[in-house]
């Protein structure tokens, strides 16, 4: 064998994948020819050997097969650095950290060029590197220039820094204040931007504000939220008192004001809202969860007069109020529900309230009902008496007149804002004028759907003295059996003054 063919030889063998491969290149040595037959036998059973995949999972067949790749053949991409610092200091082919050759130029040059510079090997002689033009170099912010030196310009520096006279970028900010996210230097201590020593601009909000470049909560006050009452957050996780109400703005609202009481804003338990908003504690209260109570403790405090407060209920029985005294009676309403209104109810057990012997009387929002008698039946008056938006409904005074009002000598009566209705009596439905001594004066009444059963009169019947009906007091709806459907009075002693009222739609005839 000739040197060539051994030479051949023995890189094939080296080069050989398998024992096939190795057999089939000795075949041609005489000394190995007895080996073909090997070589035949080993490619057919390596045919019939079944052949191994290896499967993948479901997930890893067809596209995105780089997914299922393990994190060992996974390679990290590698980033060089600049040709301009790969190549500082050094010349000819430099492979970088990449494994990637950088050509540095040529070694002509003693000492060898430093960043931006490369060598002509012509005149020996470092030179600007085009190359390099634009490289970062030097410290950040630093660039290569096109005349070769390392400095950084108007752009290379970072958001809030200067390039400066050195060719260097100044701390952020100069180091003070903060840098916003435009890139715009603050001073820092506002709530919009603040910050110290050139770090990135924070923003307060809520109940944070700018303290020494740091945002920190500052608790409000009560007089800063204009609250007035109540207690309020003060932002940091306390609670502050802002005060309680009095007078005629005693509620605390909801948004932490005083304001007058109201149907919106009712007094606390106990007390009763007065005309002018403040709330008044009661004298009399009804504590049933029905809301209905005896009168007896009412009653008792009628007989020793003054000025009596009445918490809501349904007070039950037949009150007096004698002529000596002179009482005020202040309820919560007119309405007829218990839980929010005061009712005087006689339940059936004769005139719901008398007043006698020329007692001087105020009632106010009080509702006067359940009297059943022969004759009076919700109200008989022989006192000088004044009511304001109270209410007569539901007497009944059977044979008698004056299921409503019956009014007495000496009595008088001024009633405002008030309505008597669906009371009943055989005469005098409504209201009776009996007294030549005190005349009955109604303003902004309304007096309503009163029935006279067997005689006249439906709503008023006057039969001595004196009525007037001022403007805005109504007459209507209401019904006699006889004649004087709204209103009937004695030609000779009774007189009925219209000073604007309205009577309309009484049967069988107004008047």
């Amino acid at each position: 064998m000739d040197a060539n063919r051994f030479d051949h030889l023995v890189q094939s063998l080296v080069l050989s994948a398998s024992r096939r491969r190795l057999l089939a290149l000795l075949a041609p040595l005489p000394l190995l020819g007895g080996l073909l037959p090997l070589v035949d036998e080993e490619t057919a059973e390596a045919k019939k050997r079944p052949k191994h995949r290896v499967r993948r999972p479901p997930h890893c067949q067809g596209r995105h097969t780089s997914r299922c790749r393990s994190k060992r053949t996974r390679k990290k991409r590698c980033k060089a650095k600049s040709k301009a610092k790969t190549c500082a200091g050094k010349c000819g082919p430099i492979r970088n950290k990449c494994r990637k050759t950088v050509d540095c130029g040529s070694c002509a040059c003693d000492p060898p060029c430093g960043e931006c510079l490369i060598c002509d090997d012509r005149t020996g002689q470092c030179v600007p590197d085009p190359e390099q033009q634009g490289d970062a170099c030097g410290e950040t912010g630093q660039i290569c220039q096109a005349d070769g030196t390392c400095a950084c310009d108007a752009k290379s520096c970072a958001a809030c820094e200067t390039c400066q006279a050195d060719g260097r970028c100044s701390a952020p900010c100069q180091g003070r204040g903060c840098c916003d996210r435009a890139g715009v230097c603050q001073p820092g201590t506002t709530d919009a931007a603040c910050g110290t020593r050139g770090g990135a601009c924070a923003s307060c909000t809520g109940f944070n504000h700018c303290q020494g470049g740091v945002c920190r909560c500052v608790p409000t006050t009560c007089q800063a939220e204009g609250k007035a009452c109540g207690t309020i957050g003060d932002g940091c996780g306390s609670r502050l008192d802002c005060g309680t109400c009095s007078g005629t703005t005693p509620i605390c609202s909801r948004a932490n004001r005083c304001v007058a009481c109201s149907a919106a804003t009712p007094c606390p338990a106990g007390f009763l809202c007065q005309a002018d908003g403040s709330c008044r504690a009661c004298d009399i209260t009804c504590p049933a969860t029905d809301h209905t109570c005896a009168g007896s403790e009412l009653q008792a405090k009628l007989a020793n007069g003054g000025t009596i407060v009445v918490c809501p209920g349904r007070y039950t029985g037949a009150f007096t109020i004698p002529g000596n005294v002179t009482v005020t009676v202040i309820g919560a309403g007119a309405g007829d529900d218990p839980a929010s209104n005061t009712i005087l109810d006689a339940d059936g057990s004769g005139t719901t309230l008398t007043i006698n012997n020329n007692a001087p009387v105020d009632l106010q929002r009080l509702r006067v009902t359940g009297g059943k008698s022969i004759g009076a039946a919700g109200i008989s008056n022989g006192g000088r008496l004044t009511m304001t938006g109270c209410t007569l409904a539901g007497n009944n005074g059977q044979t008698g007149v004056g299921g409503g009002l019956y009014n007495f000598p000496p009595g008088s009566a001024t009633l405002t804002n008030c309505t008597i209705t669906q009371n009943s009596a055989a005469s005098a439905g409504g209201l009776y004028q009996n007294s030549h001594h005190g005349a009955i004066t109604l303003i902004g009444c309304v007096i309503s759907r009163n029935t006279a059963t067997q005689g006249v009169g439906g709503g008023i019947q006057v039969n001595d003295g004196v009525v007037n009906l001022d403007a805005g007091t109504s007459v209507t709806e209401n019904k006699a059996a006889m004649s004087g459907g709204g209103i009937f009075k004695n030609i000779i002693s009774g007189t009925v003054n219209l000073n604007g009222a309205t009577v309309s739609g009484n049967l069988p005839d107004n008047c």
